[in-house]
């Protein structure tokens, strides 16, 4: 090789590995269960060293590294504020999308105010759950006075009044949890359903609400997922047609041809 392409290739070189790689970058907002905009809270994905702050505005931009690409998903390693805590406590587990065009949304709950919150729902909910647990028994005990029961059926029926009670000290937590990490930003008629039961102590039907509501979404996961591999089989067929069709072609050619 001549001293002239040597010098070309020289320069071509340099030229294409000094050019900057250009990592793929993130925009989101964090805010609170109520809409106010959070500063000062510090982000980083997964794979990354660096870490960025929010702003005023609850802004950020990060950068995702050089192996990210659209459409892509993503996770959070590390996301905190002193006195604050996500909303969702899965928030680590989530899978988020590259978007040049959607910001990513993270909301932080202070922990206070989860506490007070949380304490504030279950004596609410125990008080109102005590309220019906002694309406419905003195309606029982009034039956059994006028003879409209047996004995038998009263103990029957206040040991199931006792069990049901019992059980509710196990779901006022679950649902005064429920309750206090209620996103008001996204609040659908259906979580503002069980919000109200678990006021009113009607705790059973506030967990059936939420196993609906999980129901749901299972099935909605579900069906974009059927929806894929349908697009994928599709897809497929289309391929194995393409070849199909392509190789009927050649044998009519061939067969022109002779």
């Amino acid at each position: 090789m001549s001293k002239g392409a040597n010098y070309i290739l020289g320069l071509c070189m340099f030229f294409f590995l000094g050019l900057p790689v250009f990592a793929q970058s993130q925009e989101g907002y964090v805010r609170t269960e109520k809409g106010t905009a959070l500063s000062g809270v510090t982000l980083r994905p997964i794979g990354n060293r660096n870490t960025v702050t929010s702003d005023q505005r609850g802004h950020f931009v990060m950068e995702l590294g050089g192996n990210f690409k659209e459409g892509d998903s993503f996770r959070f390693s590390y996301v905190h504020k002193n006195g604050y805590e996500p909303l969702d406590k899965g928030l680590l587990d989530r899978q988020f999308v590259v978007s040049s065009s959607v910001p990513v949304e993270i909301v932080l709950i202070s922990s206070k105010h989860l506490i007070k919150t949380k304490e504030k729902v279950e004596r609410q909910a125990r008080k109102n759950a005590e309220r019906e647990y002694n309406k419905q028994l003195k309606n029982l005990r009034k039956q059994l006075d006028n003879q409209k029961i047996s004995i038998n059926d009263y103990y029957t029926e206040k040991r199931r009044l006792d069990w049901q009670m019992a059980s509710f000290e196990t779901l006022i937590a679950a649902m005064a949890e429920h309750y206090a990490r209620t996103d008001y930003e996204h609040l659908d008629s259906l979580n503002a359903a069980i919000n109200d039961c678990i006021i009113k102590g009607e705790l059973e039907k506030a967990d059936s609400l939420i196993n609906t509501k999980g129901d749901v979404i299972n099935r909605a996961y579900e069906n974009i997922e059927k929806g894929k591999r349908l697009h994928e089989a599709e897809v497929l067929l289309d391929s194995i047609g393409s070849v199909i069709n392509g190789e009927l072609d050649c044998i009519r050619k061939k067969g022109e041809q002779e």
